[in-house]
């Protein structure tokens, strides 16, 4: 079964081109928010499904497993989406929201963490 990895602007690689390519070449990693993090760390706990919207402005719905760091530092969320396994940089995901919430909620936005 292939992970297909979404980088945003539309950029996404199958497990085939991830050898080939270095993530940092493409795109350099930039961490999102520390409380936005750990809403991810808790739905991947529950394996809480979320509907994300990427920076592309795509949309999934996904079922989320863990939180990885790469070898190329960039912090990824692997999840599952229809039966089959992706990963989204983090820094690619525009906002996101818990899908079977059933009070009224915002959604989250991941904005890049600036660290001043």
């Amino acid at each position: 079964m292939t992970t297909t990895l979404y980088l945003g602007a539309n950029q996404a690689l199958s497990d085939d081109e991830i050898e080939d390519v270095s993530m940092s070449e493409l795109n350099p990693y930039q961490p999102i928010a520390c409380d936005k993090y750990d809403y991810l760390e808790l739905a991947c706990l529950k394996q809480q499904p979320l509907h994300l919207v990427l920076i592309d402005q795509s949309c999934h719905l996904v079922i989320p497993h863990t939180l990885r760091i790469k070898s190329d530092r960039g912090e990824w969320l692997e999840a599952e989406e229809n039966g089959h396994p992706q990963a989204f940089r983090l820094d690619s995901i525009s906002k996101f929201k818990f899908a079977e919430i059933s009070l009224p909620q915002d959604w989250i936005n991941l904005a890049p963490y600036k660290n001043d």
